[in-house]
């Protein structure tokens, strides 16, 4: 019976070899793997080639740059406001306005800060010995007291009344004018003669408005040196006075 089959067998021994050559079956104790499908040869792969990612340097990057320079500048502009305030003096500024002649009192005067540069000017707070002293022009309200405008406390000052015809002086003249003094023969004999100048840019430190109706003079009190008047009391004697007021600003 084995002789019967034994064709069939070995046609179909044949074709088992030879498929489990290429399919994957074990055959005479050999067991060749099956590839699986769609599987790729390894020894065709290659590696994938890596990606250098270039990192810019933080300092280097724009908004970082700008953002340093800002805080620079803010700690730059800082350190200069306070140098700056650090710089600043205590001055003294009139509180009301002041005519010349004006006796100076603590209620006129007020501190105000001024830069360092420009203090050299004005009277500084520290100096309390202006209160007493007499201003010698006119001072605005708010205006720096400079050191021009109050009269030195060491200087010997006379107050001195003349009369005067109102026709020879400002309709307007009023405390803190300042005025020249001009002496006119009062003779009638002489009344020709040419007026001669007493005194320049004296102060006038009061004014009666009220005309002695017995002369038709005004009182007019002025502020002059202790050396000047002698001068001005011979002129109120033997002439007739005129006064011409002197601009404002004018030396």
């Amino acid at each position: 019976m084995d002789n019967e089959f034994a064709p069939w067998r070995d046609q179909h021994q044949h074709s088992w070899l030879r498929h489990g050559q290429t399919g994957g079956f074990t055959m005479n104790g050999l067991t060749a793997a099956r590839p699986q499908e769609g599987a790729a040869d390894s020894s065709n792969l290659s590696s994938p080639t890596a990606r250098r990612v270039q990192i810019q340097s933080t300092w280097r990057q724009p908004k970082f740059v700008v953002g340093c320079a800002l805080i620079v500048a803010s700690v730059v502009m800082g350190a200069l406001i306070v140098g700056a305030a650090d710089d600043r003096v205590m001055v003294w500024s009139a509180t009301r306005d002041l005519a010349a002649g004006t006796v100076v009192t603590s209620d006129d005067l007020a501190e105000v800060a001024v830069a360092m540069d420009q203090a050299g000017r004005y009277l500084s707070s520290a100096q309390t010995s202006v209160l007493g002293r007499r201003t010698s022009r006119a001072i605005g309200k708010d205006e720096l007291v400079a050191l021009s405008a109050v009269a030195a406390g060491d200087v010997d000052t006379r107050l001195i009344t003349v009369p005067v015809e109102p026709v020879h002086a400002p309709t307007d003249l009023a405390h803190g004018d300042r005025v020249d003094v001009y002496s006119s023969p009062r003779d009638a004999a002489t009344a020709g003669g040419s007026s001669r100048l007493v005194l320049t840019n004296v102060l006038v430190s009061q004014l009666s408005t009220d005309v002695d109706t017995a002369r038709g003079e005004l009182a007019v009190v002025l502020d002059v040196r202790a050396d000047q008047a002698a001068a001005i009391v011979t002129a109120a004697r033997t002439g007739v006075l005129d006064l011409v007021r002197v601009p404002v600003g004018a030396a």
